[in-house]
């Protein structure tokens, strides 16, 4: 074959396949060497769309254009922004269903604000709860069943559990920062709560009844997240004096820091498969996104940059992480590699976008 086909040569050459080509005849050269071409080809052609930059997903997000706060949709890849809820609202926080059917957000009218639900297209909207006072973090249980959320009224925040379809609606723990919000375990029996009560800090435990629970902490912990897998609840903390990530299995027990720093952490993201979390860390100055492996073993810095870079959230399928970077004047949404390679822009907008959700679909 040498001499006579050079240009295949050269494919298989830089495909990094070896092949022992000179015993071979003529007709069989012929018919390896377009094999060999077939599949160079395919791969060429197909291993793109295999990589993580192709993984299909659309993002939800809070953007500030058009005259207010609205609620939009982009695909993982790029391309055309959707706005998905009604002009005439501020409409913020979005969370997609478990089965990204539909999505939960905030809306904002006159005086009142209002927990809304609509389908993954925007259409339908429906209010399931209203109030003078101000609603925060929505959160679905695993099995779609539930919704928790955080109630600020005359002074004093709750966490609240109400059915899908906005029945049931009453609160399950009191007393808890105006800041932080409720975590379901992966089996929806649990909600993960912290404490503002005085002389009763920590991390407790609540069914969605509110009737049974189990103290996990009794530290001056906050923003407890449960990991997909169910077997473990970050959180944060400040026993050692700073606000520190820790880790501890769902029980209480094993309770270990996972950042030893100084600076604040925040913005927690367990990674799908339960170990690794991505979290924003001032170490160096600014906020930038970092990961760690849950059993200490490594962390990486992903993000290099003299402007914030915030509110990290994974791909379903654990490969690719959206965040919110100012690094190019405005805060944008921008996707990178779990390991913080090919970063780039998916909205490039001069309007300032923020509190991304991810969908497999």
């Amino acid at each position: 074959m040498e001499g006579q086909y050079p240009l295949m040569q050269r494919v298989l050459w830089r495909s990094g396949l070896s092949l022992a080509l000179a015993n071979r005849s003529r007709r069989e050269d012929l018919k390896l060497a377009t094999f060999v071409a077939a599949w160079v080809l395919l791969l060429f052609l197909f291993a793109p769309a295999c990589g993580p930059s192709a993984f299909k997903g659309t993002i939800l997000f809070t953007s500030h254009r058009q005259g207010g706060l609205g609620v939009y949709s982009v695909s993982s890849r790029g391309g055309e922004l959707k706005h998905l809820t009604p002009g005439d609202t501020y409409a913020f926080s979005p969370r997609w269903s478990p089965d990204y059917t539909r999505f939960l957000y905030l809306a904002r009218r006159g005086e009142k604000t209002a927990l809304m639900v609509a389908n993954r297209d925007g259409s339908h909207p429906q209010g399931l709860a209203e109030t003078d006072g101000i609603l925060a973090n929505p959160r679905w249980s695993a099995d779609g069943r539930y919704i928790a959320y955080a109630l600020t009224l005359d002074g004093a925040t709750a966490i609240r559990v109400m059915r899908s379809d906005g029945t049931g609606d009453a609160p399950v723990a009191f007393e808890v920062s105006p800041a932080d919000y409720a975590s379901w375990s992966s089996d929806s029996q649990w909600l993960a709560v912290a404490s503002a009560t005085p002389g009763s800090p920590g991390i407790y435990l609540r069914n969605p009844a509110g009737v049974n629970y189990h103290r996990l902490s009794a530290q001056q912990d906050s923003l407890p997240l449960w990991s997909p897998k169910g077997d473990r609840i970050a959180f944060m903390s400040e026993r050692d004096g700073t606000s520190e990530v820790y880790v501890m299995r769902s029980d209480g027990s094993q309770q270990a820091r996972l950042t030893t720093n100084e600076t604040r952490e925040y913005h927690l993201a367990w990674s799908p498969d339960g170990g690794s979390l991505a979290y924003v860390s001032e170490e160096d100055g600014n906020p930038e996104i970092y990961v760690a492996r849950v059993d200490g073993s490594q962390t990486l810095r992903l993000t290099f940059n003299a402007f914030p870079e915030m509110d990290p959230t994974w791909s379903p399928d654990g490969r690719r992480i959206v965040f919110v970077s100012s690094r190019e004047g405005n805060a944008d949404l921008f996707i990178m590699d779990a390991d913080g390679n090919r970063q780039q822009n998916l909205t490039s907008s001069p309007a300032p976008e923020f509190s991304p959700s991810w969908s497999a679909r």
